[in-house]
């Protein structure tokens, strides 16, 4: 039962990270179902790390050419992105924890597709430009468009809000091309998943503990691994051929039905 409950969650991670559907939430979904209530955090941890190394094989040639040129104009964006998303956390921390626990889930899935169904309506007036021609180091980007998009992923630090999806949808408000919006969303998530590694290893003072044996870890991390890539092939496709309002209407009724189970709940039981 343990090696399908974590290649579930394994899976699940994996296409929710990249698809605007928000990881957070179906993995507090999953663990309430499952009844997992120890290590959640630190799992997550380690399976968005797993996402991680997605986005560094599917970005490679990108990223390298980043680093080759640490004090380039995309890199500048990218810190200038992540800076609000930091502040953010900082200054709602403890409302961001609590909202863990699950009751505002319906919420944050709504808020998501809302957005998605805005960004999906602007995406179907945008011509479909070719990201080749834009430099790696120079994204067509402003310093405004980063701060803004930064502050997007802050709020998508809340369970169920989407951080690919409020991302590229605020992208997509400001005016960027789709292909500029995903991309640069997936490269300031780089910074951002290990900023939450390191943070989960300071409050746990660098001692992992999980009850989970290291084969049932590792393949895990695989198929979430795995996984990944797919979905970060797949969300391309569709944000660039104006599909985004898809996940929109699966994101209404998934909170529909939670809506309707909190209220079953509360007057039923």
């Amino acid at each position: 039962m343990v090696w399908i409950i974590l290649c579930v969650l394994a899976i699940v991670q994996g296409l929710t990270e990249f698809l605007p559907i928000s990881s957070s939430g179906h993995l507090v979904l999953l663990y309430q179902w499952f009844g997992i209530e120890d290590q959640t955090i630190l799992l997550s941890v380690l399976l968005h790390i797993a996402t991680l190394c997605s986005v560094l094989l599917y970005y490679r040639k990108t990223i390298w050419e980043l680093l080759k040129h640490p004090f380039c104009y995309t890199n500048r964006c990218l810190i200038v992105a992540t800076i609000p998303t930091v502040v953010f956390v900082l200054l709602f921390r403890n409302i961001i924890t609590y909202a863990f626990g699950g009751d505002f889930l319906w919420l944050g899935f709504l808020l998501t597709g809302f957005l998605l169904s805005l960004a999906s309506m602007l995406t179907k007036k945008e011509g479909i430009v070719p990201y080749q021609t834009y430099s790696v180091t120079k994204m067509p980007i402003g310093y405004l468009d980063a701060i803004l998009m930064g502050m997007g992923q802050g709020i998508a630090c809340f369970p169920a809000v989407s951080r690919s999806g409020t991302t590229i949808a605020t992208g997509l408000f400001l005016g960027l091309p789709s292909r500029v919006s995903v991309d640069f969303s997936f490269l300031m998530s780089i910074p951002v998943i290990l900023g939450s590694l390191l943070f989960e290893l300071i409050e746990n003072k660098f001692v992992l503990y999980l009850s989970y044996s290291i084969p049932q870890i590792c393949v895990a991390f695989l198929i979430c691994f795995v996984v990944g890539i797919f979905a970060i092939k797949l969300l391309k496709n569709v944000a660039q051929n104006h599909k985004l309002s898809l996940f929109s209407k699966y994101l209404y009724t998934l909170s529909a039905v939670l809506i309707v189970l909190q209220l079953y709940q509360m007057f039923f039981r």
